[in-house]
C-alpha cells in the first residue's frame, strides 16, 4: 500500500510540473520557498527551458566575471539596492535583477517576493480604478536557480534571480521631460495620487521610479515599497510644470482628489 501511494504522489508530482506548477527543489529551506512559491516562473513560461540551460552550464552568478561570460550586459551592483540591474542579448524583452554569490548580507528572494507581489497588487489597483490608459506594470516573476553547480562554500549561494519584463522606458532627460511637459494632467495627477496612497507607494513619486514608456504610459517599474504609508507625496512637486505643481500642492493639502 505504501509503494503504490509513493507511485502516485511521484505522479502526481510529474504532472504538476508538466502543468506548469513548480515543484519546491531540495535545496530550499521550506518555509522560505513558501513565501517564493506564489511568484516563482512556471516550467511552461516562454524562456524557462532557456534559463535552465544556461544556469546549469556554469556558475553563472559566481562573481562580475561569470556575470559578463554568461550575457549579462551590466555586473556592477546598484548604489543602493546593490542589486545587479541588468540585460542579456540572449533574451531580449527581459530585465534581470540578482545578486552575486561574492555579495554578503542580502537576502536573495525576499526583496524579490516584495518586488514580485507589489506589482500583483498595483495592478490590481489600476484595473479596479480603470487606469489602464495611464499607468503598466511590468510582470515579475522569480526564477529558482539549479541546484548545480553550486558555488565554492566559502561565499555566500544565491537561490534566486528576478525576471522582470521589460517595459523600455525613455532615457532620463526624456522622462523628465514629459514629467513637465502638457502629457501631465489634473486627471493622470488624481490617478497617481489615488494609486499611490491606496497602494501604500512610498518609492513612486520620484519620477525616475514612474518612468514614461515609448507608448507613452507611466510604468510603476519599483514596487519593492508597497504598503507603506504615509506617502511622501511632495518629492514629485519640483519635477511638475508650475500649473500642475500647483494643482499637485492642492491635492496633498486637500489629502486627494474631490470625489
Amino acid at each position: 500500500m505504501t509503494r503504490i501511494l509513493s507511485i502516485f504522489f511521484a505522479l502526481f508530482l510529474c504532472l504538476a510540473q508538466l502543468e506548469g506548477a513548480p515543484a519546491r527543489p531540495a535545496h530550499i529551506d521550506p518555509a522560505v520557498w513558501a513565501q517564493v512559491e506564489p511568484y516563482v516562473m512556471p516550467n511552461d513560461h516562454p524562456i524557462k527551458a532557456k534559463l535552465d540551460k544556461l544556469f546549469s552550464k556554469t556558475r553563472v552568478l559566481l562573481n562580475a566575471h561569470t556575470l559578463a561570460k554568461a550575457g549579462f550586459k551590466k555586473t556592477k551592483p546598484g548604489q543602493f539596492s546593490k542589486a545587479i540591474v541588468s540585460t542579456n542579448s540572449h533574451f531580449k524583452n527581459y530585465l534581470f535583477k540578482m545578486y552575486s554569490d561574492e555579495q554578503r548580507g542580502l537576502s536573495d528572494w525576499q526583496q524579490w517576493v516584495d518586488r514580485a507581489s507589489g506589482a500583483i497588487s498595483a495592478q490590481e489597483s489600476i484595473n479596479r480604478h480603470g487606469y489602464q490608459s495611464y499607468f503598466v506594470v511590468p510582470k515579475k516573476w522569480i526564477y529558482v536557480l539549479p541546484e548545480n553547480p553550486a558555488p565554492p562554500v566559502y561565499l555566500e549561494r544565491k537561490n534566486f534571480i528576478l525576471v522582470v519584463e521589460d517595459m523600455h522606458i525613455l532615457k532620463k532627460s526624456d522622462n523628465y521631460g514629459l514629467w513637465k511637459s502638457a502629457s501631465i494632467t489634473p486627471a493622470l495627477l488624481d490617478a497617481l495620487y489615488i494609486l499611490t496612497q491606496e497602494q501604500g507607494l512610498a518609492d513612486s513619486t520620484l519620477p525616475f521610479n514612474i518612468p514614461f514608456t515609448k507608448r507613452g504610459k507611466i510604468a510603476l517599474i519599483d514596487l519593492e515599497i508597497n504598503h507603506k504609508w504615509t506617502v511622501p507625496f511632495e518629492r514629485l512637486t519640483r519635477y511638475l510644470s508650475p500649473a500642475m505643481r500647483q494643482y499637485w500642492e492642492g491635492l496633498i493639502v486637500a489629502g486627494g482628489p474631490k470625489s
